[in-house]
């Protein structure tokens, strides 16, 4: 029995200084390596390196179904664009030690995003029976979970008007 319809695709951008155990997705056919090598990255005073790079994730994120990931500042991005959300907690078949473990991302020892689970616009998965329930549901009904993403937006996204540098430069005057 198949836990995930054999049409879903998962393009997988990983971290660009995290290369590591990339061998093991190549080939799978329901897998597109969205590689961005370190020696790609814009460095400073590269603004057009910078442009080419955000549209393209931009638009990985736009044009995706829903965001697999672990807890990480792309959560913030899709819950932008009210896509849905699945945040991996666990290491797959092979246990790791606590330290290498995807799990200490949901303990607070990397970041508190305790507040942000609260608002429930995301799914988070323990085990591999959960993400596929988790795909499966979002595949069904993306709108699920859209009023925690909501809250989301509201608690720590905030509006998207193009002035989030003018709110952000007033928070810094004010406690100077």
């Amino acid at each position: 029995q198949k836990k995930i319809p054999d049409d879903v695709i998962l393009v997988f951008r990983h971290h660009p200084l995290r290369t590591q155990g990339l061998e093991k997705l190549e080939g799978l056919r329901f897998v597109i390596l969205d590689t961005v090598q370190p020696r790609d990255l814009p460095g400073p005073g590269d603004p057009e390196g910078d442009r080419v790079d955000f549209v393209h994730k931009f638009n990985s994120l736009y044009y995706s179904e829903m965001v697999v990931t672990t807890l990480v500042t792309i959560v913030l991005d899709a819950v932008a664009l009210d896509k849905p959300v699945v945040s991996l907690a666990f290491d797959g078949k092979k246990k790791y030690p606590y330290a290498k473990s995807l799990r200490r991302m949901f303990s607070g020892a990397c970041l508190d995003w305790s507040e942000v689970a609260k608002c429930g616009g995301m799914r988070m998965v323990f085990s591999p029976e959960e993400f596929a329930r988790a795909v499966n549901e979002y595949l069904g009904d993306s709108s699920s979970d859209s009023g925690g993403r909501a809250c989301i937006r509201r608690r720590f996204v905030g509006p998207r008007d193009g002035s989030s540098s003018d709110r952000l430069a007033d928070a810094i005057l004010t406690h100077i």
